[in-house]
């Protein structure tokens, strides 16, 4: 159910992208530069559908750069399914992230798999904060 994405992933990675308003898009011409990076890699929840996708950087640390899953299919455990996926594909390298103070969803998902608050950027989302989130698997 979760793959590695392909090129002719983008156009549905950018449509479940499109349906939230409220956070940046990275759209086509940055997924497409995502491919290009040979640290970067997108997965993406499938089951005959693309329901949701995680892009990550796997250097000495692994970076949650976003984790986005479709409106029509929230609250289905995809989410989480994703998050984990990266947790095991980690093999206990340290794993960070930020996230908008206001996605409580998010939040309540990541301390429920083991992140931990470390720190806070101040309007990094406009008015929001961006709250620095890590997990250490030692």
């Amino acid at each position: 159910m979760i793959r590695e994405a392909l090129i002719k992933d983008i156009y549905r990675i950018v449509e479940i992208e499109s349906e939230w308003g409220d956070y940046f898009k990275w759209k086509k011409e940055g997924f497409l530069k995502e491919f290009e990076k040979e640290f970067s890699k997108t997965f993406v929840y499938d089951d005959g559908i693309i329901k949701g996708f995680i892009n990550i950087w796997n250097l000495d640390v692994i970076e949650i750069n976003t984790l986005v899953v479709s409106k029509k299919f929230i609250r289905n455990g995809i989410g989480n399914s994703l998050l984990n996926y990266i947790i095991k594909l980690a093999n206990k390298k340290i794993i960070t992230l930020e996230v908008n103070e206001k996605n409580t969803n998010a939040i309540s998902l990541y301390l429920k798999n083991g992140f931990k608050i470390y720190g806070k950027r101040k309007n990094y989302y406009g008015s929001s904060d961006a709250l620095l989130m890590r997990r250490e698997d030692v």
